[in-house]
């Protein structure tokens, strides 16, 4: 399983240089590397990671852009959707001029967030006053669900896979898409498995279960087809930690399914240094298995 293992470079403090990240990573054991999105804005992305043998996949808001936004495409300001869906493409066209093989997007948010910063113990966007959203989902479902099928024309024609990334919040969840089950019917009801993948986070999934009381088991049952990659970390069902794996953690038993046994797995870990990454690791080899 470790040949499909993935380390989000996220997992360095926001704004380090991914020039930085890769010389560390460089002499490392790990060799497979999901280009994250808390870097500084840097020129010649390609040429850059081109100087590298690593291989690579990318996630959302990378390649990082000289103005910095939220991508949200599922919001109802035309011109924050129009740079988002861009910013989609630009993504997609880097990850099929670098060979990666997999480019996940976050599904949006029914208001744009007014910060990107986190606080000493979350990792969510910050959003200002929520009152009477509810009446935007169906909305922004919809505008989700567009700029989706844009993204997907671009990726079949450059032949990379898209995903779309499992979202979940305990204290933000009447801002997320794509968090309950019945969301993921509907998605399927627009898009077939060979067109739109997911991207199944473990610790959206545990925040996003406990909110709306679904069965975890149930839910990866449901989205099996689709799912091509499944991100790690792990949170006590409160806040989004992205903290590094336990051997105590009740993904596992998951994670050992047969039907992901051969999916990417991704340490989506932050503030977390390799030597701690490394811990991580023997604890996957121990605990991964075919079941």
């Amino acid at each position: 399983m470790t040949e499909n293992l993935f380390v989000s470079t996220a997992c360095f403090p926001d704004n380090t240089p991914l020039s930085k990240v890769l010389g560390e990573f460089e002499d490392s054991p790990f060799q497979n590397l999901e280009l994250g999105s808390n870097h500084s804005h840097e020129k010649n992305y390609v040429e850059l990671l081109k100087k590298y043998k690593f291989n690579y996949i990318v996630h959302n808001y990378f390649p990082i852009p000289e103005d910095n936004f939220v991508l949200n495409l599922a919001t109802a300001n035309d011109s924050i959707r129009k740079r988002s869906i861009e910013h989609g493409i630009t993504a997609l066209e880097l990850s099929h001029d670098i060979g990666s093989a997999l480019y996940t997007v976050h599904p949006g948010f029914l208001v744009d967030p007014i910060s990107a910063n986190k606080d000493s113990s979350n990792y969510d966007f910050v959003f200002g006053e929520t009152s009477g959203i509810d009446s935007l989902y169906e909305k922004s479902y919809e505008f989700m669900i567009q700029s989706l099928e844009i993204l997907i024309k671009r990726a079949t024609e450059l032949n990379v896979d898209l995903a779309i990334e499992t979202e979940g919040s305990f204290n933000k969840h009447d801002i997320l898409l794509m968090q309950k089950p019945e969301e993921f019917i509907q998605l399927f009801e627009h898009f077939k498995s060979e067109e739109l993948k997911i991207n199944l986070n473990m610790g959206h999934l545990n925040l996003a279960a406990k909110k709306f009381k679904f069965s975890r088991n149930k839910f990866c049952k449901l989205v099996s087809p689709y799912v091509s990659a499944i991100e790690l970390s792990h949170n006590e069902g409160v806040n989004d930690d992205h903290a590094p794996i336990t051997e105590n953690g009740w993904y596992w038993e998951l994670i050992n399914k047969k039907e992901f046994i051969d999916k990417i797995k991704i340490f989506e870990f932050r503030d977390t240094g390799i030597d701690q990454i490394k811990k991580s690791l023997d604890i996957f080899k121990n605990k991964t298995r075919v079941n």
